[in-house]
């Protein structure tokens, strides 16, 4: 691959690392916000957790195959993000990510022949990925984000790109989230949320 080509390729695959990171990260504000409301409307606060962890996993599903495909291209093993990178490729691998991410969001079960899984079901599959509560799935994906900003920041730092566009929209969602969460434990009742940042 000539450089301008790698060039456009890295280009392509830190826009891809960026949405990832946007998805990633309103996945974990809806849930949390769901959580402020789960004992108000519960039928309503399981979907919405459905649907963030759909998200949060079909995200890695994604990232699983960009890694594969593209970013192993990019970066080799001693460049700043590789490391970071593997590991969360080595999670969703011992976590079986890719597997859970098919049966629950890219289909309905394990196979297209079988009986879809019910909401249960569905909640026990994830939690086979070594999760105990919704909560510590959305701590996890807060990993996951801080590791895939740490690929597209040394992709970046690699092909002397620059920034596609500022992330000061995240800490600046971060704060009207957490406005918002207050806001609705004012009204139903006390949350804890799960830190949104690295531990």
């Amino acid at each position: 691959m000539s450089e301008p080509e790698a060039v456009r390729h890295a280009q392509r695959v830190t826009a891809m690392l960026d949405e990832f990171i946007g998805l990633l990260f309103i996945a974990r504000a809806t849930g949390t916000l769901w959580g402020v409301l789960g004992h108000k409307h519960p039928i309503a606060a399981a979907h919405a957790t459905l649907m963030s962890e759909g998200t949060i996993l079909i995200t890695m599903r994604r990232f699983f195959d960009l890694w594969r495909y593209h970013v192993e291209k990019l970066l080799e093993p001693a460049d700043p993000g590789f490391e970071a990178g593997r590991w969360l490729v080595d999670e969703i691998e011992r976590r079986n990510l890719r597997s859970t991410a098919s049966k629950l969001f890219a289909h309905y079960a394990a196979d297209k022949s079988d009986l879809p899984l019910s909401l249960k079901d569905a909640t026990d599959l994830v939690q086979s990925n070594g999760w105990a509560t919704d909560q510590e799935v959305l701590q996890w994906a807060g990993q996951a984000t801080w590791k895939i900003g740490e690929v597209w920041a040394g992709i970046l730092a690699k092909y002397s790109l620059p920034a596609s566009k500022s992330k000061q929209w995240i800490p600046d969602a971060l704060d009207s989230m957490y406005w918002v969460v207050d806001q609705v434990a004012q009204r139903y009742g006390p949350y804890d949320p799960p830190p949104l940042s690295p531990s």
